[in-house]
C-alpha cells in the first residue's frame, strides 16, 4: 500500500507547482558552524559517542543528498549549536526539469 504524502499525514510536506519540499527538524545539540560544510558528505559523524558499533557509518545524509541531486533536487541544512538541525529536501515535480 502506497501512501501519498499530504498536509494531513505529513505536516512538513509542501507541494508547489514545480517542486515538492520536505522539511525535517530534530532537537539535538545542533551542528557547529565549522562542521556544517561537511553535512551530507560520506562518513561525516559529529557525535564522538557514536561510531560504527553504536550508531551507523555516517552515510544517511550523504545518501539523501546523492539521491536528491541525481534526480535534479537539492538538500539544504540549517543548524545552530544547541538548537538542533533543520533539513530541507526539494525535489522537482514530475514532468519538470532543472534545466
Amino acid at each position: 500500500m502506497e501512501v501519498e504524502p499530504t498536509l494531513a499525514n505529513c505536516p512538513n510536506f509542501r507541494r508547489h507547482l514545480s517542486k515538492t519540499c520536505w522539511s525535517f527538524e530534530d532537537d539535538g545539540p545542533g551542528v557547529a558552524p565549522d562542521q556544517q560544510l561537511t553535512l551530507g558528505t560520506a562518513y561525516a559523524r559529529f557525535d564522538p559517542s557514536r561510531d560504527r558499533q553504536t550508531g551507523g557509518a555516517g552515510l544517511g545524509l550523504a545518501i539523501v543528498c546523492g539521491l536528491a541531486e541525481a534526480i535534479g533536487g537539492s538538500v539544504s541544512f540549517r543548524s545552530k549549536p544547541g538548537r538542533g538541525l533543520h533539513v530541507q529536501v526539494v525535489l522537482l515535480s514530475a514532468g519538470r526539469s532543472s534545466e
